[in-house]
């Protein structure tokens, strides 16, 4: 049985700017991966709240008008749903905030992150594949189309 309704939500953004997409890219026991920044949503914090927050710490990115366009439940024991928002950039070049937990985690060699503008022309990469599978083949999708109007909703089969 799946628990991740129990688990505290996730706040993520897509960001893009200059024909480059804003992710995080990240090497954790040896694998490569990269993921949308965001992070989980503390209690009593809103959802928009927690993505300003998050991208502050992971990136100093700063954006504006966040438009939620996909969820995603992880259907799994680690994560709760994913809210994942389009965002408008403003300001700001990738750097992990040097308080952020991310810093602590790399200096203890608990794996790196790397804030980075990827180009969309070769979203996604085969040596740093998306973490979720289904949200790098929407992502990628929608940004040859469009994004969608409504939250596109989807629960991912557990492993």
């Amino acid at each position: 049985m799946s628990r991740s309704g129990d688990l505290a939500p996730s706040a993520r953004a897509i960001v893009v700017h200059d024909d480059k997409i804003l992710v995080m890219k990240r090497v954790k026991k040896g694998r490569k991966y990269m993921v949308t920044p965001g992070g989980r949503v503390e209690p009593g914090e809103k959802l928009e709240e927690a993505l300003i927050r998050e991208l502050a710490e992971e990136t100093t990115i700063e954006v504006a008008d966040p438009r939620l366009v996909f969820v995603e439940n992880p259907n799994d024991n680690a994560w709760g749903i994913q809210y994942i928002y389009l965002c408008r950039y403003v300001s700001g070049e990738p750097q992990l905030h040097p308080d952020s937990e991310e810093v602590r985690i790399q200096n203890e060699g608990g794996g790196v992150y790397e804030p980075v503008w990827w180009p969309i022309d070769s979203f996604p990469d085969s040596e740093y594949p998306f973490l979720s599978q289904k949200l790098g083949e929407e992502i990628a999708v929608a940004l040859k189309e469009s994004f969608p109007e409504e939250p596109k909703k989807w629960t991912l089969q557990s492993l």
